[in-house]
């Protein structure tokens, strides 16, 4: 199993194309995501463009290990309440935690120098890379994602609901694709749905790699405890690509275009119909787009 030990935890990995000091990108999951929710369409994307991939399990997801310390659902309810009326939060680990990890990470695969990506939560992560560690970050693509700031990233509790509520381990696969269909509605990507073959797979490895509700929620409490990054982000001097779904439900469209307001010369990309999710069929734009945004990098830092 590939897998590096750092910051006090061994984070899985897997790596495609070929991995260089300053041509590689690491793709950050969100909250709860393991690696293999990346669509292939854009790993093979990024990788035809010569880019190196490193795909990840954050701590306490997935592969990687996990920390201590439970974390009940009514304190995790209790912490977004404590986000909205702006009043601090306690968690195990920050974002800044998680994004030492990647650096980590990096560190021992021989990589300086990186791209950082990330979907929503991966999304934040990737932004505090890029305010904390200038030196190693090359360029940085926040998709589906948010500064902290309540009132611009607050969505629907619909999709609020849908993203953290308790889940039981799946009866039969039909009963997963049924359950898959009712969240790809409550976070809106209906327009982008995926063939029954590509749900079938998301139902299996699901069901081979279950979710952690302690890790998902020590996760959740560091997403909060960091809270409105605002100023940081105002301060990413590389060149960034902001990517969001016009019927993003959990954060909403007004979320995405806050991050590249505060981003000097940051490239703004709103795609239509795609709510908060990466569909297969969107891989490959999104690859050729992120490929562009490398581009923009005049020369490797050191």
């Amino acid at each position: 199993m590939p897998a590096i030990t750092t910051n006090g935890v061994t984070l899985y990995y897997e790596a495609y194309g070929k991995l260089s000091d300053g041509g590689t990108v690491f793709l950050i999951p969100g909250l709860g995501m393991q690696h293999w929710m990346w669509p292939d369409t854009l790993i093979e994307t990024l990788v035809k463009g010569g880019a190196g991939v490193v795909v990840m399990d954050n701590r306490d997801c997935g592969r990687s290990s996990r920390c201590s310390g439970r974390v009940s659902m009514g304190r995790g309810f209790g912490s977004i309440g404590r986000t909205l009326t702006r009043r601090p939060v306690s968690g195990v680990y920050g974002l800044e935690e998680m994004a030492s990890d990647v650096v980590g990470l990096a560190s021992g695969l021989g990589i300086r120098t990186f791209h950082a990506a990330g979907i929503s939560m991966g999304g934040m992560i990737a932004q505090v890379l890029a305010v904390r560690y200038p030196e190693s970050v090359l360029s940085l693509t926040s998709m589906s994602s948010a500064t902290g700031n309540p009132r611009t990233g607050l969505g629907k509790f619909s999709a609020i609901w849908a993203t953290i509520r308790p889940q039981s381990r799946l009866a039969s696969e039909s009963e997963g694709v049924k359950r898959l269909d009712r969240f790809i509605r409550a976070m809106g990507s209906v327009s982008y749905e995926r063939t029954d073959a590509e749900k079938r797979r998301l139902v299996r490895l699901m069901a081979r790699n279950p979710g952690d509700p302690d890790g998902f929620r020590r996760q959740l409490l560091a997403l909060l405890q960091s809270g409105d990054r605002r100023t940081q982000v105002s301060g990413i001097r590389v060149p960034t690509l902001v990517l969001h779904g016009l019927s993003d439900k959990l954060l909403p469209p007004r979320a995405g275009k806050e991050t590249a307001d505060l981003i000097s010369g940051a490239r703004l990309e709103m795609i239509p119909r795609l709510g908060h999710d990466l569909p297969p069929a969107l891989g490959a734009k999104y690859g050729h787009l992120m490929l562009e945004n490398f581009s923009r990098v005049s020369s490797v830092k050191h």
